[in-house]
């Protein structure tokens, strides 16, 4: 081997390093932020079940919840770690704040089956977005546009309820098509932080983005398929 191609292959193996210990940094990170939103949702349920049950308390959350994420998106690639890794953190005690009231709704058994369900199919996005060659930024824009879709349809399923309209028929279809979306975006988002990491953007800012998006997905998509599982049940 001469020199050329002993300093290739050795570019080639530092660039690979560089790119799965950013990634460890990220699902870490993501970890992280799910393990504090689950705790917090169980803590809240278990010794204060009623702290945020009253529409007045999550519609509070809610708007902190969005607040926080819009910001957080769009300024943590460029915050100081400490600050990008605290707004992530308080983002994720909100959600579990807010969704402190799924255990008051749904069996445990049913949470808990759902969690892991979620986390197989979303690792397994995540394992195919990382190591896939297709370029995935159409699927992601098309995702993008039925996520953008499926909210119009929530929010029409909330004027038509205040009309006292039925509208449950449509939960098993907007959890599926929501479950779908959700899959493709992981997979997407995955792809996305490896070409990051690839351009040599590593910074703790852009993991904590990267973990950011990817919580988002793991979330909505295990809200969907509990929504889905429930919906099936009755």
């Amino acid at each position: 081997m001469n020199l050329q191609e002993r300093y290739e292959q050795d570019y080639a193996e530092a660039s690979q390093f560089a790119v799965i210990s950013f990634m460890n940094r990220v699902y870490a990170w993501m970890t992280l932020g799910l393990a504090v939103t689950g705790a917090t949702a169980w803590g809240i349920s278990t010794f204060a079940p009623t702290a945020f049950a009253s529409k007045g308390a999550l519609f509070a959350l809610l708007i902190a919840s969005l607040a926080v994420v819009i910001g957080l998106s769009a300024v943590a690639s460029r915050l100081p770690a400490p600050l990008a890794i605290g707004g992530f953190l308080f983002y994720a005690l909100l959600e579990g704040a807010f969704f402190s009231v799924i255990f008051l709704i749904y069996p445990i058994a049913l949470i808990s089956m759902t969690f892991f369900v979620t986390a197989g199919v979303f690792g397994t996005m995540a394992i195919f977005g990382t190591l896939t060659k297709k370029d995935l930024s159409g699927v992601g824009s098309l995702c993008f546009m039925g996520l953008l879709g499926i909210i119009l349809v929530f929010i029409g399923q909330f004027v038509f309820s205040l009309f006292g309209a039925e509208t449950r028929m449509l939960d098993i279809p907007i959890s599926i098509f929501g479950i779908l979306i959700f899959l493709g975006l992981t997979a997407w988002d995955s792809q996305k932080i490896k070409q990051m990491s690839l351009a040599g953007e590593t910074s703790t800012g852009l993991a904590i983005c990267g973990a950011l998006a990817l919580y988002l997905d793991f979330i909505n998509l295990f809200l969907f398929l509990l929504r889905l599982f429930s919906a099936s049940r009755d």
